[in-house]
């Protein structure tokens, strides 16, 4: 009896052993599944892909979604298994909201894994640029982005904008974007991929004035007395420099704008306070202007203070006041323009496709193209341009000084 009892304990511990050794989980324990993260965002229309781990003892069945309408994963059967999960967020998702996504594993005995929980944000489609300074900084064209207020680049600071990217401007806090003397602007879009910047307005409510559009200042000459404050901006922004050479920083560059379009742009604040598609003020002939389309502007298309700046392949399209104009002693060159005039828009200056002054219409200053002195003039060069429509070059206003001249015009 002693002996039978001896063996039977031997047994026991033998066969408590035997278990000790084997696999924690036992045939028959339900699926658990871990994700490789619980939370995520992305906006509207975007793709957010998580990792699943499934453990199911009994062989890997079926995968559960639940609180999105991805159907059901078929698993390979295996006791482990990883498996990415792709979760479109609705195009129509409010920004702020959230979206709770469930997963239950179910094995090959239908037996079913606690949930596992991932919550994603909504997040804003479109980034905010401003009110105040940037850093150096390059834009992502795949991303929409919004200017709010005075959006200024100051000096030293470079920010650049690949082709495709598209800008709106706020019209409720009259935004604007404003390259201080010493900034850069490096905007480089192509014929089929052009940087675009436009109103923040939904289509077909769109409208000029709804921004304040693109101001570039430089340290190139000007003709007045005192350095100037560019128009339309407050708190003031002095640009230029002033003195007797017409020379100094002639060659400064503040950037490059090619295949750029500006739409909407442009705010008269009040009479002779105004912001214009694309202001430029005292900037120099290192600057590069190319291929860029003003339409649809609340004042001028492209407006000159001083400096020395060229330009090529310029549009200007239904302009409510000026096409191009020119003052402050600039002495850049033109060439290659079209100018489509509307006849029922116009301001009360009465508007032209093209306006020159020198003093901008306020008198002279002496010794700076005062009528004996020719030092200082505004002295422009516009060469192959096309105006269609009324106030063309021959009804132009010309105020006194200026010597701006256009070659082979066809009106």
């Amino acid at each position: 009896m002693k002996k039978l009892l001896s063996l039977l304990l031997v047994g026991a511990v033998l066969g408590y052993a035997s278990c000790s050794e084997d696999d924690p989980k036992k045939s028959g324990d339900a699926p658990t599944l871990t994700l490789s993260s619980t939370t995520a965002q992305d906006v509207p229309g975007a793709t957010v892909t998580v990792t699943v781990s499934v453990d199911a003892p009994n062989g890997g069945k079926t995968l559960q979604l639940t609180g999105v309408s991805n159907p059901d994963i078929t698993l390979s059967g295996e006791k482990t298994e990883d498996v990415d999960v792709d979760i479109v967020i609705p195009a129509g998702a409010a920004v702020g909201s959230t979206i709770s996504v469930a997963f239950i594993a179910i094995d090959n005995e239908d037996k079913a894994s606690i949930p596992a929980e991932l919550v994603i944000t909504v997040g804003d489609p479109v980034m905010t640029l401003g009110p105040g300074d940037l850093t150096t900084q390059t834009l992502d064209a795949g991303t929409e982005y919004l200017l709010k207020g005075q959006v200024f680049v100051p000096n030293g600071v470079t920010l650049t904008i690949p082709a495709g990217t598209v800008i709106k401007g706020e019209k409720a806090s009259k935004a604007a974007l404003i390259v201080r003397p010493g900034g850069k602007l490096v905007c480089n879009g192509t014929s089929a991929n052009p940087a675009i910047f436009t109103s923040n307005q939904a289509v077909g409510e769109r409208d000029r004035a709804d921004w304040a559009g693109i101001i570039i200042l430089g340290n190139a000459y000007v003709n007045q007395a005192a350095q100037p404050a560019i128009e339309g901006i407050s708190p003031s922004v002095n640009y230029g420099t002033v003195g007797t050479d017409n020379t100094v920083n002639e060659s400064e560059n503040s950037g490059t704008l090619t295949y750029v379009r500006i739409e909407y742009g442009g705010i008269e604040l009040s009479p002779n306070n105004e912001t214009n598609s694309l202001t430029m003020g005292a900037v120099g002939r290192g600057t590069t202007i190319d291929h860029v389309q003003a339409s649809f502007g609340g004042d001028d298309g492209f407006e000159w203070f001083g400096g020395t700046v060229d330009a090529k392949y310029l549009i200007s399209f239904g302009m409510w006041d000026d096409d191009f104009d020119t003052d402050f002693g600039w002495r850049g060159r033109v060439q290659y323009g079209l100018v489509v005039r509307y006849h029922s828009y116009a301001d009360q200056s009465g508007s032209n496709a093209f306006e020159s002054d020198t003093q901008g219409g306020n008198g002279v200053i002496a010794g700076k193209c005062d009528g004996t002195a020719t030092f200082g003039c505004t002295q422009g060069v516009f060469s192959n341009i096309t105006v269609i429509g009324p106030r063309d070059y021959n009804n132009g206003l010309v105020r006194f000084g200026e010597t701006a001249t256009s070659r082979t015009r066809a009106i």
